[in-house]
């Protein structure tokens, strides 16, 4: 590791060098900003979809209640004597309909929910990694500025 070290300073001395290792950095950053918003925008789609399939399912089960509700009172009226018996069919046609809608939307909504997790996970990724070029670009620039001052004052002066 050390030896690393010494050796990316003794690179780090020159110019040439220090402005090929701030412009990668720059363009490591935009690449990471640029992905980072990518998978947040993928993010957010699928929390649309989520929400979107929140609203369907709701409304299926505003549906559902009104077709359980007609079945109870049919069902009241074939006690009474007053109707065919379809009421119960209906009620527990209902009952199944609501079983296997809830079994399909929790596994719809699962994945939904773990492609959120991975998307939001690449964007946090991603932002580390414009960190990690700004950083680079950032010590670079430093280094440059300083090779410029210390070049600046070897130079000798002549003219006294």
């Amino acid at each position: 590791m050390a030896a690393v070290g010494a050796a990316i300073g003794a690179l780090g001395s020159s110019a040439g060098f220090l402005t090929a290792l701030k412009i990668g950095g720059t363009l490591f950053s935009i690449a990471g900003q640029l992905k980072q918003q990518s998978a947040a925008k993928k993010a957010q789609k699928k929390e649309r979809e989520r929400a979107a399939a929140q609203r369907r399912r709701e409304q299926r089960a505003a549906i559902r209640q009104r077709q359980i509700a007609a079945a109870r009172a049919a069902n009241a009226a074939a006690a009474q004597g007053t109707s065919g018996g379809s009421g119960l069919a209906g009620g527990t046609t209902g009952l199944a309909s609501t079983i296997g809608s809830g079994i399909g939307y929790q596994g719809y909504i699962g994945g939904l929910n773990d492609q959120m997790m991975k998307y939001n996970q690449q964007a946090v990724t991603f932002g580390n990694y414009a960190s990690f070029g700004q950083s680079i670009a950032g010590w670079a620039s430093k280094r440059l500025d300083a090779l410029n001052d210390t070049q600046q004052l070897s130079i000798p002066n002549y003219t006294q």
